[in-house]
């Protein structure tokens, strides 16, 4: 590769260029070494006047003087690595926007056996396992929801992609990922792979809030028409008595077990638009497909939006408030716990268990440029989605 740091500063140059960042980094640290590579400048040392923020104030400092950076500190050596970029290394290095996508069939392939995977699903629930092997013209039964709940997943993963190609950010199409068994919806998602890094604020903002924003946009059309086309059935007093008085049902004659579904503000808008408020005790709306495909869609949406770590949500936080994401991101994983705790829904336990191995944290960007008003009320606009997809006791089962 092309040195292209020293094509755009000659040996004395890179000198020079050293010891007025060696000057600059003086109040943060004591620089030990300088190393010069193709496209950045490497300074490590031992920090010192460790302070609130102390992190942001080195990138701070060096972006006043017209240089991104990216800190990391070794806690076994207990060294800092003050990473240096210089926006002509940054351009010079940059991909193909449009580069050839590296093993399309393998996007192709995931997609076409997720939509299979769905349909079983689906269709495994409404007419039975044992019936779709004696005729399979029983998967027809699965096809609604699995068209609406690959339409609201694909529209998120987009709203990503384009988003990323707006900002000129090299991305992978979506991966689809089937469920490694045939589970009740059939899929664990889907994802996109970036390939190039997040320089500034904004971009993190546009790319991460792009997916949920649309996401919920083709949820609502999809939940409107589902909960219409759903129908209220009485609910046995026992089963009221074994769950927490949840309205929303799957009732399912050909499956051993019944699911309780929690019912988010927006689908509880929703229901009460269309079937009003006079719904008598002991009845709950029974879901069809499409309902429980818009249901999956929030459910998704607000997993997404949690403000912790890479998640969507931990992105928008981090666009926006970067200096606090950390406070909040471990404040939201001990309310989960708290949750887990308090409703008996351990599943809240298995989400606080990935995140932490997950990382809780985010990793930095190199321009901290403070966000637009407009972008602000993007970030908002994301709170309120996910308060409208969020419910505490997302899904009980009654056998």
């Amino acid at each position: 590769m092309e040195n292209i740091l020293r094509k755009i500063f000659p040996a004395k140059g890179q000198k020079e260029l050293i010891d007025f960042l060696v000057k600059t980094l003086a109040p943060f640290m004591l620089v030990q070494k300088a190393e010069v590579l193709d496209d950045q400048i490497n300074i490590l040392g031992k920090p010192q006047n460790f302070g609130d923020n102390f992190y942001f104030s080195i990138q701070d400092e060096l972006l006043r003087k017209g240089f991104f950076s990216n800190v990391k500190f070794d806690s076994e050596s207990g060294k800092l690595n003050v990473q240096v970029y210089l926006p002509e290394a940054l351009e010079g290095k940059r991909q193909p926007l449009f580069a050839k996508q590296e093993k399309l069939w393998l996007n192709i392939l995931l997609f076409v056996v997720t939509i299979f995977s769905t349909i079983y699903a689906e269709a495994s629930f409404e007419t039975g396992f044992f019936e779709i092997l004696d005729n399979p013209t029983l998967l027809w039964n699965g096809v609604s929801f699995s068209f609406c709940l690959l339409a609201i997943l694909l529209s998120h993963e987009f709203g990503h992609y384009f988003a990323a190609i707006y900002h000129r950010m090299p991305t992978s199409l979506p991966f689809f990922i089937p469920m490694p068994f045939l589970g009740l919806i059939g899929t664990m998602g889907a994802f996109i792979k970036m390939r190039a890094r997040m320089e500034n604020l904004k971009k993190l903002l546009d790319v991460g809030a792009a997916g949920p924003i649309a996401g919920f946009v083709i949820c609502i059309p999809v939940l409107i028409y589902g909960i219409a086309t759903s129908s209220l059935v009485e609910v046995s007093p026992r089963f009221l008595g074994e769950v927490s008085q949840m309205s929303l049902v799957r009732l399912s004659p050909y499956s051993d077990f019944n699911l309780f579904l929690g019912e988010p503000l927006v689908m509880k808008f929703i229901k009460m638009v269309i079937w009003g408020e006079g719904i008598a005790e002991m009845t709950a709306l029974n879901l069809n497909g499409i309902a429980f495909a818009g249901w999956v869609g929030l459910l998704v949406t607000s997993y997404n939006l949690m403000p912790v770590g890479q998640l969507d949500g931990g992105h928008i936080l981090y666009a926006t408030f970067p200096r606090y994401h950390k406070t909040v991101a471990n404040t939201f994983w001990v309310s989960l716990l708290a949750l887990g705790y308090f409703t008996e829904f351990y599943g809240w336990f298995v989400w606080a268990g990935l995140l932490f191995f997950m990382k809780l944290t985010h990793p930095p960007v190199m321009d901290y440029s403070e966000i637009s008003k407009e972008r602000k009320v993007v970030s908002l606009i994301s709170l309120v989605i996910f308060i409208l997809c969020f419910t505490p006791i997302p899904i009980e089962i009654s056998f």
